[in-house]
């Protein structure tokens, strides 16, 4: 057998890991393509995976997420040093596309990395991540003008928008085909899953509205500008519950369809190097 946590193999089985004494958890239940698939098991999948690997999950998210909305609440509560209004507009919504283009894939990448055992550190994934980043920042630069777009023509079509390429990002990442356009390839797997992924969506509008309007509060509550920053960065560990329900969905549509999903090892030979695992030997 081997450790979940410290990943070291020991032959008689065990509840606790003789070397690191951590409670041994099922590798079954890290199996992202594991049955059922209606919202709330995948919401219950999503929540277990989070809370068991959160002491992996959470520093890797707070590693960007903090410093970056540091830096933007002071900028937005220090008039003086934004000259204009509008490069103030500029930072409160226009850093959120090279922040997500790299938060977003190194979380993916960390949770990937979890079925097989590996738990990635903060350093390895992020250095993985920036090799991604271009390609990202170009899907979520192009989803966000198109919701803009659909932001002006009266909210409906932002919606749509949110939800026929709601797997654009995951398509960029986790397709080995890197000729196929990500949101044409999203338009065709969210076909049966729109309505799962309008209330996704829908949802995670609602709570993020309500952090938003929770972390403005942060002046009269707490008497510090950086209060509401702490919230915001405790928003982008929270809001990750989202993606990976959107990941879970994303993986067993393709399953369901019949495609092939290429394994970690395929995906970033990289760390799949540097964490390479070793095989565990046939019992006696």
């Amino acid at each position: 057998m081997r450790c979940t946590t410290c990943n070291q193999e020991y032959s008689q089985p065990s509840e606790v890991c003789p070397y690191c004494g951590a409670e041994q958890q099922d590798r079954a239940s890290l199996n992202l393509a594991q049955s059922g698939g209606e919202l709330i098991q995948l919401f219950h999948q999503s929540i277990s995976l989070m809370l068991n690997h959160l002491g992996t999950l959470a520093p890797i998210i707070l590693a960007v997420a903090i410093p970056v909305q540091l830096a933007r609440t002071y900028l937005l509560t220090q008039p003086d040093l934004l000259p204009s209004a509008g490069l103030a507009m500029l930072i409160r919504y226009g850093v959120d596309v090279p922040f997500h283009a790299l938060i977003e894939p190194a979380f993916f990448i960390a949770v990937l990395a979890l079925p097989s055992g590996r738990k990635l550190t903060v350093v390895d994934t992020y250095r993985e991540a920036i090799h991604w980043w271009p390609r990202m920042f170009g899907v979520y630069l192009r989803l966000r003008v198109l919701i803009l777009i659909g932001l002006m023509l009266f909210v409906v079509p932002a919606l749509w928008v949110m939800v026929i390429f709601a797997f654009a990002d995951l398509s960029a990442l986790l397709d080995t085909d890197r000729s196929k356009n990500p949101f044409s390839t999203s338009s065709q797997l969210v076909v049966g899953q729109r309505l799962k992924i309008l209330v996704l969506v829908i949802l995670q509008l609602i709570l993020s509205s309500a952090f938003d309007s929770l972390a403005h509060l942060d002046r009269a509550v707490f008497d510090v500008w950086w209060a509401g920053a702490l919230i915001a960065s405790g928003f982008d560990v929270f809001v990750r519950l989202f993606s990976t329900v959107l990941l879970l969905l994303y993986v067993r549509t393709r399953i369901a369809r019949g495609e092939h999903l290429p394994s970690f090892e395929e995906l970033f030979p990289r760390l799949a190097q540097r964490y390479a695992l070793i095989p565990e030997a046939p019992d006696a």
